[in-house]
């Protein structure tokens, strides 16, 4: 008997944390589908870091046209002899000058190093981040597709358990096992389903957060469609 009550205790447990979870139990069949690169082009079009560094580009490729351009000529326009009483167009005289000032010393050339050192690093930094954020993608991605393989796998093992279950509660009907060994099986399938629905939490945060690294600002539910196997072939490369 204190077993059996220990069992109930145990089941009303089973049953709270089942209550909790149901609504996650399983995915739905209308979810979308996510590959690898999609959740990398997508975090590539919205993640606002990126967005900056490559603001940075055009910004450096405007200073190294400023600095290619020559310095503009300088026109004067001069009067002389202009006094009092005389006639403009005969006693002035009117003198205009055009000067192009020359770079004697190569600074133009110098400042137009020196732009061009500074597109090259901010288009190189730009690269980088690209790069950066693919790497990030990549580990959460699979991270994610790891835990979806695993909650999909334990509600697999679940579904078959519970013929077995079903099974056996039909042989203790009929008096083909003990009570006690049919408990033994009922325990191992509220421990199945525990793990079950701890997978599916895992399974969510993992997405979620990989959907936060995409730069959304909501969290549909979806279907990480990359092959498993796709991951080990790209690690063989």
């Amino acid at each position: 008997m204190k077993l059996i009550h220990k069992v109930g205790v145990y089941k009303l447990g089973i049953l709270i944390s089942s209550l909790l979870f149901v609504g996650m139990a399983r995915p739905c069949g209308a979810q979308s589908k996510l590959s690898l690169q999609e959740a990398i082009d997508q975090a590539l079009k919205t993640r606002a870091s990126l967005k900056a560094e490559a603001q940075r580009v055009p910004a450096a490729q405007g200073l190294k046209r400023q600095a290619e351009l020559i310095q503009n000529p300088i026109f004067q326009f001069e009067n002389q002899n202009l006094r009092p009483g005389q006639i403009y167009t005969r006693d002035v005289d009117t003198y205009a000058y055009l000067t192009q000032p020359l770079d004697v010393f190569g600074k133009r050339k110098q400042r137009i190093a020196v732009a061009a050192k500074e597109v090259a690093s901010t288009q190189a930094q730009y690269e980088l981040a690209q790069r950066q954020i693919a790497q990030d993608i990549k580990r959460s991605y699979w991270t994610a597709r790891g835990a979806q393989e695993l909650r999909d796998l334990l509600n697999a093992s679940v579904d078959n358990f519970q013929k077995i279950l079903d099974y056996d509660s039909a042989q203790l009907s009929v008096g083909a096992i003990s009570e006690q060994d049919f408990l033994r099986i009922r325990l191992e399938d509220e421990r199945l389903k525990i793990s079950a629905n701890l997978a599916v939490l895992e399974a969510t945060r993992t997405r979620v957060r990989l959907q936060r690294e995409m730069g959304q600002t909501d969290f549909p539910d979806l279907v990480l469609s990359e092959p498993l196997d796709a991951n080990q072939t790209r690690s063989l490369q």
